[in-house]
């Protein structure tokens, strides 16, 4: 047998078995999700996408259900799916998977307490589309690793490569300019997301920073040692 075959097929497929068990849950609801809304007409997005109170389609669980949701169209959820595949082991193998839902829920937090007062003081606009999808988690992923990896590199649109630091920053600048031009509910959430993910991301250095305890420096005072009263001593 050729010995440059004997490894194939593979015995385990690339990724960690956590990251394809959440595509695969992924995945699974997204299928039902079409299903329900395409081949019987139950308007799926409509009731559980997070809609801007003005529209008249906004109802509480929204700003929880709107994550579950992935699409609306194949080719979206497809290229979220992606860049989840590429982003979520890494950032395991560095903040392990507590580090990462922890940051995760610092996300949604950020995201839900602005942009619902926002909602309502009516800052955001009334016909805005509406949020649905993880670009709120794939933000916060590419924050955590830009940040903790500054100088890796990270293929942009799968062919430029860019240092992961400018997309990590660069992430929340376009989202902020997004969030500027249209007042939309998905720019809001994804800006404030990802304020909530390096707001739990420095808490976090500043946090084991106090936990360790203030750094004792050592006197640079030189002690003069008495001599002559032994050989070894001088």
């Amino acid at each position: 047998m050729d010995p440059r075959l004997s490894g194939y097929p593979p015995t385990r497929l690339p990724g960690s078995r956590l990251t394809w068990w959440i595509l695969g849950v992924l995945a699974g609801l997204y299928v039902l999700q079409v299903i329900l809304e395409q081949w019987t007409g139950v308007p799926i997005v409509a009731r559980l996408a997070w809609w801007a109170p003005g529209s008249g389609l906004f109802r509480p669980w929204q700003p929880v259900t709107a994550f579950f949701l992935n699409g609306p169209a194949p080719f979206s959820a497809l290229i979220e799916w992606v860049v989840l595949f590429f982003l979520l082991p890494p950032t395991l193998s560095l903040f392990g998977r507590r580090g990462v839902a922890l940051a995760s829920i610092a996300a949604w937090a950020g995201a839900v307490a602005i942009t619902l007062p926002l909602q309502f003081l009516g800052v955001i606009q009334a016909g805005s589309a509406p949020f649905l999808g993880l670009e709120a988690f794939i933000t916060t992923l590419l924050l955590l690793f830009g940040l903790s990896r500054p100088d890796a590199r990270i293929l942009l649109f799968f062919v430029i490569p860019i240092r992961a630091a400018w997309v990590a920053w660069g992430t929340g600048a376009v989202a902020f300019l997004l969030f500027l031009y249209t007042r939309g509910v998905p720019s809001s959430v994804a800006f404030f997301g990802w304020c909530g993910a390096l707001a739990w991301f420095r808490g976090r250095d500043l946090f084991s920073g106090r936990r360790r305890g203030p750094v004792r420096r050592r006197s640079s005072r030189l002690h003069a040692l008495p001599g002559g009263r032994d050989p070894y001593v001088h």
